[in-house]
């Protein structure tokens, strides 16, 4: 009612230039809407500026309700809310209706409106923090809500695609045992173990990166409480350079210190290998429930011909169904089967969606950045027997400036000569060897 017909003209034009956003957030928008204007004016536009309380559609267009807010956000679904996120027409002036000068808003630009109702819905919205837990002298902590005493200093674990923190316990217990001054948090990375759910999408490095830096920070290791190394297993490894880089290079804002030491395990950059994704496409296609851990197994090897190691993996990554239906439960006891339906430990779908940023990371430049910094130390673990480390990969490592074989080396490669991708199964001592060194170093 206060805004001219080619104003709404050019407002629907940028709507149309633009894909609508996530369902989730136009919802949440939608009900701000309501509460600012709740009597929409009919009109000749089928529009609705969800976020600032205007609202122009007719009854008979109200489902026409995407606007330009996917422009404020990156791949990432983070708030872009600089000046390039807004068309020029938002940045007239004008004097906006009741519901929003009530709010406090007078003769202000509808950049202004947006940007503060934006940040104030989005606020509200808790992050999900990521499961963890403690080991601190070589014990799991058994309250892991509760962080080790303030002297010690804190290593974080992050575990690889379809794995969980349960897979680094040992190193991580072995690290805290030998440095007593040291404690580990070991973390579930998104989709995988006790942090499966509810996390929003996307799912990618960036955001799997933030996940890290809300659960350290509600566990108020901020400023010089901050993790003083990251250690990585493959997708782990990749996540914890880009933790390191994120704050290294202050391209995040964040109370986080950047760490010393960044340990990656056997993390190869570029794309993922070909078995990675035979894996998932294989673990795709098994219905669920899953009868039992041996029928998978026996499944896996016979109908997919995965080798026996691979196929014991991922048959030990099952969990019991915690709803299931009383009555398919009656008819498998009926058939003499006392066990209970299985489910994967993992969001199959976010680990399909993370795959995906494999290629997309800048892997060497990444390394490159962190060690140009002072006091940052990058040091990557080579299982030997990995083929994928191909010669060509490894020479453009060696190419970084700062790559050197002394301690004193800002960026370090270590080879474990009979480990494989598992090297903390199959070299556990002398990747603990490795750890222990360079920390004290």
């Amino acid at each position: 009612s206060t805004l001219s017909k080619p104003y709404c003209q050019s407002i629907m034009n940028h709507i149309a230039r633009h894909k609508p956003p996530r369902l989730m957030i136009v919802n949440q928008l939608r009900r701000i809407s309501r509460k600012t204007c709740p009597s929409p004016s009919s009109g000749t536009f089928a529009a609705t500026a969800v976020s600032l309380g205007l609202t122009f559609a007719s009854p008979q267009q109200s489902s026409s309700q995407d606007f330009f807010l996917s422009r404020m956000f990156s791949s990432s679904d983070h708030l872009n809310l600089g000046p390039e996120a807004f068309p020029p027409c938002f940045q007239q002036r004008l004097s906006p209706p009741d519901g929003l000068t009530r709010l406090g808003f007078k003769n202000c630009t509808l950049e202004t409106i947006v940007s503060s109702q934006i940040t104030r819905s989005l606020a509200t919205k808790k992050q999900p923090l990521l499961a963890h837990e403690w080991i601190v002298g070589g014990q799991v902590v058994t309250n892991s809500e509760q962080p080790p005493r303030r002297n010690k200093e804190v290593v974080v674990f992050l575990h690889g695609l379809l794995g969980n923190a349960k897979n680094l316990r040992t190193p991580a217990k072995k690290l805290t045992e030998r440095l007593p001054h040291l404690s580990a948090l070991i973390m579930d990375i998104r989709g995988h173990g006790n942090s499966s759910s509810p996390f929003p999408s996307p799912h990618n490095f960036h955001t799997c990166t933030e996940d890290i830096f809300e659960t350290l920070q509600s566990l108020e290791l901020t400023g010089d409480r901050s993790p003083t190394a990251i250690v990585g297993h493959s997708l782990g490894g990749r996540l914890a350079l880009q933790y390191a880089h994120a704050l290294s290079t202050d391209s995040v804002q964040s109370k986080l210190q950047a760490p010393k030491q960044t340990w990656v395990l056997d993390a190869v950059p570029g794309q993922p290998d070909p078995s990675v994704h035979h894996i998932l496409r294989t673990i795709s296609s098994i219905p669920l429930p899953i009868e039992s851990k041996s029928w998978l197994f026996k499944n896996l090897t016979e109908k997919h011909n995965l080798n026996k190691g691979v196929a014991m993996w991922i048959a030990s990554n099952l969990k019991d169904i915690e709803k299931y239906e009383q009555k398919q439960q009656s008819e498998q006891n009926l058939k003499g089967k006392q066990h209970k339906p299985l489910e994967w430990v993992f969001n199959l779908d976010m680990a399909n969606e993370l795959i995906h940023s494999f290629a997309e990371q800048k892997f060497v430049p990444m390394i490159r950045d962190i060690t140009s910094q002072p006091s940052s130390i990058v040091n990557l673990v080579i299982a030997g027997r990995n083929k994928e480390w191909k010669d060509d990969i490894v020479l453009e490592l060696q190419s970084i400036p700062t790559f050197g074989k002394s301690p004193e080396s800002s960026f370090q490669m270590h080879t474990l000569p009979k480990a494989g991708h598992w090297l903390h199964v199959d070299d556990l001592n002398g990747l603990v060897d490795l750890m222990v060194k360079g920390m004290n170093e």
